[in-house]
């Protein structure tokens, strides 16, 4: 409905014009990113909110220092099995995937992250799916990005619990170093 006056129907079928559709939608309102039909994505970002990360792309590390530094090295190491934001072992189940979602957030969190094309704010949560897309469960409400760089990036998950995305194939005895570009992201632009 544009500008609360004229509405437009995008259907997701081929019709006619003298076609009378009839369906029962799922959704009355949509008011969160997340409920957007599939396809539709924040423009800032589109790859990083259309990623699945399966479990040998998602990972527990130690962190030296525990908060990456301005012009430093930051060591990641002992890698294990990601925890969710309740300090839960992830249940990769079979074929289960983890995937982040955009939220537009009014209440201006200091972790949400802030679109130049939109002004708009963005809260990131991060969800479990099952293979075939169904949701298991809110693996984190919200969580900030930190430590983005050429060898991945960090989600701290409801400001507690770090979980390392690398941009390349890891196993659990590597270390990791690397110069973070962003030391806490707050643009939706700096996760492209």
């Amino acid at each position: 409905v544009a500008e609360g006056d004229v509405g437009t129907f995008i259907p997701t079928i081929v019709v006619t014009r003298s076609d009378v559709v009839t369906y029962r939608p799922t959704t009355m309102t949509v008011s969160r990113v997340s409920e957007l039909p599939s396809g539709i994505i924040v423009a800032s970002a589109p790859e990083f909110f259309t990623s699945k990360y399966t479990k040998d792309q998602v990972w527990d590390v130690q962190r030296s220092p525990a908060y990456p530094v301005a012009g430093r090295d930051w060591t990641l190491s002992g890698l294990k099995s990601a925890l969710d934001a309740s300090r839960s072992a992830i249940d990769w189940g079979n074929g289960r995937y983890l995937k982040f979602i955009s939220e537009i957030d009014n209440t201006n969190s200091p972790t949400s992250l802030f679109d130049e094309t939109t002004g708009k704010r963005y809260k990131i949560s991060l969800n479990l799916y099952e293979q075939n897309g169904s949701l298991v469960k809110v693996a984190s409400r919200w969580g900030n990005l930190i430590g983005k760089g050429a060898k991945g990036f960090m989600y701290v998950a409801e400001g507690d619990v770090g979980m390392f995305f690398p941009a390349m194939p890891v196993r659990s005895t590597d270390v990791i170093t690397y110069r973070p570009t962003n030391l806490t992201v707050t643009q939706l632009s700096q996760i492209k």
